[in-house]
């Protein structure tokens, strides 16, 4: 089934959640649970959503405020790893 993710520019993000019993630091977090199929992972990578496998929780769904930006204007790849 087909999930439907939120708006991550307008999602309000929770600190933290509560599973069974715990309190889980939940930063960047859009969505618990939802299935992993491949209409579902288009339709998050479209928002820049990911999955992120934590153990005995259901299958988190993160969206971080904060991203990494790879430049590869200067990439080099040594022949040894071709």
């Amino acid at each position: 089934m087909a999930s439907r993710f939120p708006d991550p520019q307008t999602h309000e993000f929770p600190e933290w959640v509560l599973f069974d019993d715990y309190f889980y630091y939940a930063r960047d977090i859009v969505s618990f649970g939802d299935e992993l199929t491949a209409d579902n992972l288009r339709r998050a990578y479209r928002l820049g959503i990911f999955p992120w496998h934590v153990e005995g929780l259901p299958l988190p769904w993160y969206c971080p405020e904060r991203r990494a930006i790879l430049e590869f204007t200067d990439l080099h790849i040594p022949r040894s790893l071709d």
